[in-house]
């Protein structure tokens, strides 16, 4: 997916989730009685949702991008003797690195502050044999102390060589770190190298990079060889910026000059303390083109350069001959320097443009000495470098600037920060609405609680007059109804209860007195004439009370084996009203109709607020037990079972179907409703 349609993916997503808000916000002002601000703050929400996705998004995304220096920093095994080549390389690499650290610490730096940090380092990469390690040995105080010495000028690199200079510290990379030599450990070892430059210059990981590339390759080597080994050097850069957050600063070392035909003789036709100057250019204005950095550093130098030939010609000085033709070999160079320098800092969409700091050109050489014996070639001391000391004198001190964060890190490093802080500040706006209405509900919900306290009446005994009765079950029946309101409203705030629960608690409470008075004025005291009643029974007890006891203790064994069952209380039906109001009728006489239809609403929410469930497991046992024995005087006659008080259901008889005067005077000929199909049913 290209930039364009991910950034229309996310404005349109973006507008569909504010439009969500919107809807929701809006259904709970019109359907749920909510303020306006409330519905604000809920919409405010939603929106925060989506900006912390967002951030998590980017947060994880940068988080996947450093697992590579977590995982390398998190190493600290240590390897045995026994292992892999390319693992040895590895520990070889981290002892190297733990050595000079301990170097460096013990210097005479402590004085200035942090060691590791009063001096800039710089990062010395290139391919093997580029002439890197010559160059910069000769301007080193002290070196490495992995086993580099005098022979580290014509050796290569083993993995990475600390060079101490009077004002940085330089780290020679070997050359198969920066061109990856196929079939080796170098990416381990590469990775190693990252991990531990992240973990110990955490600050200031590096002051920049130095890039080495041989003249004579620019010279010889084809144009698709060239950006071939600058697309991997682009690679190693590219990596390194990306690991420690920084956009580093590149400076190109054109090495082996003397292999250019005529630099050798301009370098010994100018005075020995020209050497010392650099040859190239200082981007000092911060140039972001690196093509038109190249064509000034060339014509510049080459201008000059011509000068100096003129000058040298006209004025009759003593030169060398190859100085005449140095200018236009020196010009050469160009169309491989630019064949190099194009896969290294061309911008492309997948990886971070490094910034040119300049291009200089020099040649640093080991003078050569024969053996008498003429088999070897021994190295002399005081070997000569041309045009490259003030660069490592001066411009690398003077270099050190502040490190800028490379654009995908500030990008998002901005985009996180703005996104955590806008989901931050929504979250609390949801947060101050959720307590604020919270607050509002909690107080209506208690008032209301405590308006029921004081104008309702919680018996907590039977009184035997039938009016005070009555009444005491009415009233019991509308703290039924209110608390099933007060129940209603508290599940409509669910989200604002999170804060306070004291609307929660108070309703709790209601319901554990309704529940006590339920059991000391109905429950009891009708399971108790029940059980007497039942006892009484026998062969000579009418059809229809056998029917309603029977109807009755099977229904409320039913209700409760599911109210053990914890069904919920829309699936517990009242079911056995009309047994239980013939029951209470005939139990006590004086029980008005309108009590004895409510009772089985009111058993019914008692079995879904009450906590004790060994009370229900124990009329449970009570009931069955008294089913037994109610059923054990009926075992031959099963009469009682097609009962209209069983059925429900009436009986059919041919006038139902005949119309003839007689029947329908008499309904001779009928079918009890048991044998209805409506009554098989039921």
């Amino acid at each position: 997916m290209s930039g364009m349609l991910k950034k229309i993916f996310w404005v349109l997503l973006f507008l569909f989730v504010v439009l969500a808000a919107l809807i929701v916000a809006g259904l709970g002002v019109t359907y749920r009685d909510w303020p306006r601000w409330l519905g604000l703050t809920v919409g405010a929400g939603i929106i925060a949702c989506f900006f912390f996705i967002l951030f998590l998004k980017k947060y994880l995304a940068r988080r996947r991008g450093k697992k590579l220096v977590e995982q390398i920093v998190e190493q600290e095994q240590i390897l045995d003797e026994g292992d892999a080549p390319d693992l040895l390389q590895v520990r070889e690499l981290e002892k190297s690195w733990h050595a000079n650290l301990a170097l460096l610490r013990d210097s005479h730096l402590r004085s200035r502050g942090n060691p590791v940090y009063v001096l800039p380092w710089y990062l010395a990469i290139g391919a093997t044999g580029t002439g890197k390690t010559t160059a910069i040995s000769n301007f080193a105080l002290a070196a490495s102390v992995s086993g580099t010495g005098q022979n580290a000028q014509t050796s290569a690199t083993r993995n990475c060589d600390w060079w101490f200079l009077n004002k940085a510290v330089v780290l020679d990379a070997a050359g198969r770190y920066a061109v990856p030599v196929e079939g080796t450990g170098d990416q381990e070892e590469w990775k190693r190298f990252l991990g531990l430059l992240a973990k110990y210059r955490k600050r200031e990981p590096l002051s920049g990079i130095l890039l080495f590339i041989g003249a004579d390759v620019i010279r010889e080597a084809a144009a698709d060889l060239l950006k071939k080994q600058a697309q991997l050097l682009r690679n190693r850069i590219d990596n390194l910026m990306r690991t420690i957050g920084y956009r580093i600063p590149v400076r190109v070392i054109v090495t082996k000059m003397d292999l250019v035909p005529g630099f050798v003789g301009f370098a010994d036709s100018v005075a020995p303390s020209d050497h010392q100057q650099v040859m190239g250019y200082w981007n000092r204005r911060g140039n972001p083109f690196w093509r038109e950095m190249l064509n000034e550093v060339m014509l510049e130098t080459g201008e000059r350069l011509r000068e100096i030939r003129q000058e040298y010609v006209l004025d009759r000085k003593k030169y060398q001959p190859d100085l005449l033709v140095f200018p236009e070999n020196f010009e050469q160079l160009n169309n491989g320097l630019s064949s190099f320098l194009e896969p290294v800092f061309s911008e492309n969409r997948f990886q971070e443009t490094p910034y040119l700091a300049g291009i200089y050109f020099g040649s640093g050489r080991a003078p050569l000495s024969v053996d008498p014996s003429g088999r070897e070639i021994k190295i002399s001391e005081g070997g000569r470098t041309f045009f490259l000391a003030e660069l490592f004198s001066r411009i690398l001190a003077d270099g050190r600037e502040r490190l800028e964060p490379v654009k995908e890190f500030m990008l998002w490093r901005r985009m996180t920060k703005s996104l955590g802080l806008m989901s931050w500040w929504l979250f609390c706006l949801f947060w101050a609405g959720l307590v604020a209405i919270s607050f509002i509900n909690n107080q209506n919900s208690l008032s209301k609680a405590e308006e029921l306290t004081e104008t309702m009446y919680f018996p907590l005994e039977r009184s035997a007059d039938p009016e005070e009765f009555n009444a005491a079950v009415l009233e019991m029946e509308k703290l039924r109804r209110e608390i099933i309101k007060l129940e209603g409203v508290n599940q409509s705030h669910t989200l604002s209860n999170i804060h306070f629960g004291h609307a929660i608690s108070t309703e709790q409470e209601l319901k554990k007195r309704y529940c006590k008075s339920f059991e000391t004025v109905l429950q009891q005291p009708l399971e108790n004439r029940l059980a007497h009643s039942i006892s009484k029974v026998n062969a000579n007890t009418a059809n229809d009370l056998f029917a309603d006891y029977a109807a009755f203790s099977v229904e409320y064994i039913h209700l409760l084996q599911k109210h053990l069952a914890e069904e919920p209380v829309e699936e517990i039906s009242s079911g056995f009203s009309p047994a239980a109001a013939r029951i209470m009728h005939f139990q006590d006489g004086n029980v008005s109709s309108e009590v004895a239809g409510s009772f089985a609403e009111l058993n019914k929410y008692y079995l879904f607020w009450t906590e004790d469930r060994n009370t229900a497991v124990s009329r449970l046992k009570i009931l069955q037990s008294d089913l037994v024995k109610l059923l054990g005087h009926r075992t031959d006659d099963v009469s009682w079972l097609y009962h209209p008080f069983i059925t429900e259901t009436d009986a059919i008889g041919l006038r139902a179907f005949w119309s003839h005067k007689i029947l329908q005077q008499y309904n001779i000929f009928f079918v009890e409703g048991a044998f209805t199909g409506e009554g098989r049913e039921k």
